[in-house]
């Protein structure tokens, strides 16, 4: 793929030379093939063949690896696939990581950056500016991409991304998947429209993708006007259809009506998925904050502070927001906001499992007397 290589290396025999734990990170999620086809996204990915950066955030659960993968799929460039992991949070590692992924579309590729690796004392700019010097040298289009880089914390590490970013070299196209917004300095890019930011509105499906999803992928037998229920309530999550068509899947047609008819998101895989996935990985701070925020169905933050006592409103919901905890703007009211509805849902049900009663009735009791000054 380098100028100086005629043909890519065998991506087979590179591979079974990695370590185990570490090849098996190295490639995009499969892809099914009844899966539905974000055909209107995929054209907005590519509608700039000269853009080379691209954002995906979304909370949990809102496809954003299947979308990648389906775009380079049909992108059908070599692609360096990196899936990170909190051990990856060191900048030697990290670019090892990257390192291996580039391995298995050209060997020869990034040399100088590897010979650089077995160096001590390195440090993580230099080690991405020999990666930019070595990326400069191809002439042959590829992709590289990082998942998961809301793992990443290390500042050194993010200084050089930003490099990276800069300088980023002709013949590279660069993905990061992330269920937070990066701390890139990502604004002048896309001012500039070098990148394109896909964020959870974009992701969510429409009605015609969830009727597709419902039919083809969950194979469930329901009339549209069910479909538009189930909708309305998951909002597009993919992975709350998931787990409404898990709920359904045995259930006799009487039984189906009757759950439909009764569904207001507290489905208890949902309630388990969105605990393990994202309100356990939280801080105490923020979950005590979403927990107790849960009681109100809008909310700001001067609001938020009379609910928790707690004068961190503002801080909180901005930390909620870049960190795509659920939370949605609400459209022409300013600084206003509403958790999914399956998430607000999770959110109230594991409340009620934290505080006693008497605590829940203060802190519907606060949200009155500030509704009412207000």
């Amino acid at each position: 793929m380098s100028s100086s290589a005629a043909l890519p290396a065998d991506q087979t025999e590179i591979a079974t030379s990695l370590p185990t734990l570490t090849s098996t990170r190295l490639y995009p999620p499969r892809l099914r093939t009844n899966l539905v086809e974000r055909s209107s996204l995929i054209a907005r990915l590519s509608d700039d063949p000269e853009r080379r950066l691209t954002v995906i955030t979304a909370p949990a659960g809102y496809g954003k690896s299947t979308l990648a993968a389906q775009w380079v799929t049909q992108l059908a460039l070599p692609t360096a696939w990196v899936k990170l992991e909190a051990t990856d949070d060191e900048p030697q590692t990290f670019f090892e990581l990257i390192l291996n992924a580039l391995k298995l579309i050209d060997r020869d590729l990034a040399a100088g950056t590897a010979a650089l690796l077995t160096q001590d004392g390195r440090d993580a700019e230099e080690i991405v500016q020999q990666l930019i010097e070595d990326l400069s040298t191809t002439t042959r289009s590829f992709v590289l991409v990082l998942d998961d880089y809301q793992v990443i914390e290390a500042e050194a590490i993010h200084r050089a991304m930003d490099l990276l970013l800069q300088r980023l070299p002709a013949a590279a196209r660069l993905i990061l998947i992330s269920r937070t917004t990066p701390p890139l300095r990502l604004a002048r890019l896309q001012t500039s429209g070098e990148l394109l930011l896909v964020a959870q509105s974009d992701l969510q499906f429409s009605l015609e993708e969830t009727l597709q999803y419902v039919h083809t992928y969950l194979d469930l037998d329901l009339t549209p006007s069910e479909v538009e229920v189930i909708h309305e309530r998951t909002e597009g999550w993919v992975t709350g259809l998931q787990l409404v068509g898990s709920a359904l899947h045995g259930r006799t047609r009487d039984q189906t009506m009757q759950f439909i008819q009764e569904f207001v998101g507290s489905v208890e895989l949902g309630d388990q998925y969105l605990w393990e996935e994202v309100l356990e990985r939280q801080p105490e701070e923020v979950r005590s904050f979403l927990l107790r925020t849960a009681v109100l169905d809008r909310f700001n933050a001067s609001l938020c502070d009379a609910v928790t006592a707690a004068g961190t409103g503002d801080e909180l919901l901005r930390h909620c927001e870049r960190d795509n905890l659920f939370i949605l703007p609400l459209v022409g009211q300013g600084t206003w906001y509403r958790y999914h509805h399956l998430f607000a849902d999770a959110l109230r049900e594991q409340l009620g499992r934290t505080i006693c009663e008497e605590e829940i009735a203060g802190l519907h009791q606060r949200a009155s007397a500030w509704l009412e000054a207000n």
